[in-house]
Order: structure tokens, then C-alpha cells, then sequence
């Protein structure tokens, strides 16, 4: 009612057809006598949505954002193994395209959500990673990191979301600084 108020006040229209609602819950989804509504018009109740490739669900929990990415990270990186099958590329030349067209959406929104190891992040950046040696998928994870100098996947993730957390202690941004309190 507050935001149909405030649209006709600002004679700002809502398209309700494209509009939906999600309420955050720890256990239960809506139940059938909770309806939500603007102007008259019942407004869709949604489990989780997508906000810039950030998935938020009703639980808060930060799952379905990391199957998004993993699914998104899988074209990328298929599209970087038909491209690089056709020309010759070093293992530190094929990690550099990893990490810039695969690690980038890995990495994606883990300032906010991104303080879990994900075993299927890894999953992916580990089957590179042993593509690129020609060993077998059940070789030691540990000596393939070794051979090619690289950490898990959680290591960026955790120093990315490190980062953002000293930016917060440090901003001048009173917006910001009152979220993070």
C-alpha cells in the first residue's frame, strides 16, 4: 500500500505483470492464505531471483547463486577448450584465460557470498587444471596445484570478500558505514 501510494503521488506507473515478490524466510515458504497485492492486483510469490547474476532464495541461503555461476562457468570454459584445441598454448598462458574468462564469474558477487568452499567451484577449476597436465582426473589434487602454482578456488573468493570487508572498516560512505553496523 506505502509503495502504490507513493507511485500515484510521483504519478509513476508499476507494470504488475513483470513485478514479484519474495519474502525471506529461514524455513517455510508462503502459505496459501498470504497474498500479496498492489493497487488491487495480486502480486506472483517467488522462491528465489536473480539480480545481477546474484540468485537470492527465500532462505537466504547463497546455493543457488553458486550452481548459476558453476553453470555459467561451464560455457566459458568450454568455449575456451574449442578455442584453444586449434592453437598451441602454454599451461601459464591457458591459466591466465582461465582465470579471466572462467575465474571471473567463479568469482563473481564472493565479496557477499562467497565465504564457503564450494566443491563444485573447485570440481571445475580442479578438471581444468588437470586438462591442461594430460594427467588423470583421480591424480593427487594437491600435486596438481603444486606442478602449476595455483590454489584452490576459495582462496581468491576468500581474499576478494577480506578486501571488501577492510573497504567497509575504511569508507567514507555513511550508507555503507550504517549497513555494515
Amino acid at each position: 500500500d506505502l509503495l502504490y501510494s507513493y507511485c500515484l503521488h510521483w504519478s509513476l506507473e508499476v507494470n504488475v505483470d513483470k513485478t514479484k515478490v519474495m519474502v525471506f524466510r529461514k524455513r517455510c515458504k508462503l502459505t496459501n492464505d498470504e497474498v500479496w497485492t498492489y493497487g488491487g492486483n495480486t502480486i506472483d510469490a517467488v522462491d528465489d531471483f536473480n539480480y545481477l547474476g546474484t540468485v537470492f532464495h527465500y532462505t537466504g541461503n547463497f546455493s543457488r547463486k553458486t550452481e548459476h555461476i558453476v553453470g555459467k562457468s561451464l560455457k566459458a570454459l568450454k568455449k575456451l577448450l574449442n578455442k584453444s584445441k586449434s592453437i598451441p598454448l602454454k599451461p601459464k598462458t591457458l591459466l591466465q584465460l582461465f582465470d579471466s574468462f572462467v575465474g571471473s564469474i567463479l568469482c563473481y558477487g564472493s565479496e557477499i557470498c562467497g565465504c564457503s568452499k564450494s566443491k563444485e567451484i573447485e570440481r571445475l577449476h580442479l578438471k581444468f587444471c588437470k586438462r591442461i597436465l594430460n594427467v588423470k582426473l583421480n591424480s593427487c589434487n594437491v600435486a596438481v596445484y603444486g606442478e602449476l602454482g595455483r590454489y584452490p578456488m576459495f582462496v581468491p573468493r576468500y581474499v576478494r570478500t577480506i578486501k571488501y570487508w577492510c573497504k567497509l572498516l575504511n569508507t567514507e560512505n555513511i550508507i555503507l558505514k550504517k549497513l555494515y553496523q
